[in-house]
């Protein structure tokens, strides 16, 4: 996968480089779930090991990865296809910014790292066992402010390939397992870690709580509304008054946010795109308007665990990682 570290920043400028990358993806072609093959025609699931040579191996190193993908098909024909991958996971980066050994790399403030990556995949039959895959791609890795700096690393590059097929017999479909409620309600907790400067390293730890309703827009989609509470002492903490942050006031760290969104339902997993717009903060810090982007992941019947990542428009405030219980509205709907 050759491509381009964009250096999307003035101060990533001494950064940008020519990059060269491999990737090992194992593909599954079904879920063998009812539910979700019905909806997601074509659909394809998968894990992929990456490793990239970020172009400059003093400042800017090499990058691991395992993503965790599903690749949606967009147009057939007879011998090919055309999809669009979307994946997450975790990544691995071997320099990263350092005051003594390695200032120049204004990026990266930690070596594991949070992992996203697209791609738009034009998939060309050969034989029964091989399939061509060319296409364009972007590969991003950052820490969610976990230590900073964060500016994170974007590499677009090309996709040049092939696919070895094990076994293309289609498995019989499992029946129909739904892992929560169609509709109703979602409580959970989360809890994030971030730094606010690189000349202040004092961690902060936040606590998030929220209530989410949903409601199907098909078997595939929900609509979703609710609510956040967030305890931040990040936002009122005067730099290099590391005392001072014992004693905030909860006034002042908590935060308070309405929010509407949408996810995506692939069985067990549930891709979470959230607008909310702040009600109550104590500071101007923050933008008023802010991002959640992430995964839910049922790991029993109504129990879910959940990744997000929150921003301000371009600016990541943080990763949170949650457990929630979601409940049926059918109460809402019984007759009086």
């Amino acid at each position: 996968m050759p491509g381009f570290l964009v250096g999307h920043r003035e101060l990533m400028a001494n950064m940008e480089a020519h990059t060269f990358g491999v990737e090992l993806n194992y593909t599954h072609k079904s879920a063998r779930n009812h539910l979700i093959d019905s909806n997601y025609r074509k659909l394809r699931w998968g894990i992929a090991f990456d490793y990239f040579n970020m172009g400059n191996a003093t400042v800017n190193g090499e990058a691991y990865a395992a993503i965790i993908n599903a690749e949606a098909n967009i147009r057939t024909r007879t011998h090919s296809r055309t999809a669009f991958r979307v994946g997450t996971g975790i990544g691995y980066l071997t320099r990263r910014f350092d005051i003594h050994s390695n200032p120049k790399n204004s990026a990266i403030g930690s070596h594991v790292n949070g992992s996203m990556q697209i791609m738009f995949l034009h998939q060309v039959t050969v034989s029964k066992r091989f399939e061509l895959n060319l296409g364009l791609g972007v590969t991003h890795f950052s820490n969610g402010n976990f230590r900073k700096p964060n500016l994170g690393v974007n590499m677009a590059h090309l996709v040049l390939g092939t696919t070895y097929f094990i076994n293309r017999t289609e498995k019989d479909q499992k029946q129909r397992v739904r892992f929560f409620p169609k509709s109703g309600f979602e409580i959970a907790a989360s809890i994030a870690r971030k730094q606010v400067s690189i000349q202040d390293p004092t961690n902060f730890t936040i606590g998030i709580g929220s209530i989410t309703y949903y409601r199907p827009k098909s078997e595939a989609r929900n609509w979703r509304i609710g609510g956040d509470v967030f305890f931040d002492r990040s936002d009122p903490y005067e730099q290099f008054q590391r005392e001072s942050a014992h004693h905030i006031k909860v006034a002042k760290m908590t935060e308070v946010g309405l929010r509407a969104g949408h996810e995506f339902v692939f069985g067990r997993v549930c891709a979470v795109t959230d607008l909310g717009c702040y009600l109550y903060k104590a500071t101007d810090t923050k933008r008023r308007f802010y991002f959640s982007i992430g995964l839910s992941y049922s790991i029993f019947k109504n129990v879910v665990v959940s990744n997000r990542l929150k921003s301000h428009l371009a600016v990541a405030d943080y990763f949170q990682w949650g457990a929630g219980y979601r409940i049926s509205d059918s109460f809402l709907r019984k007759s009086k």
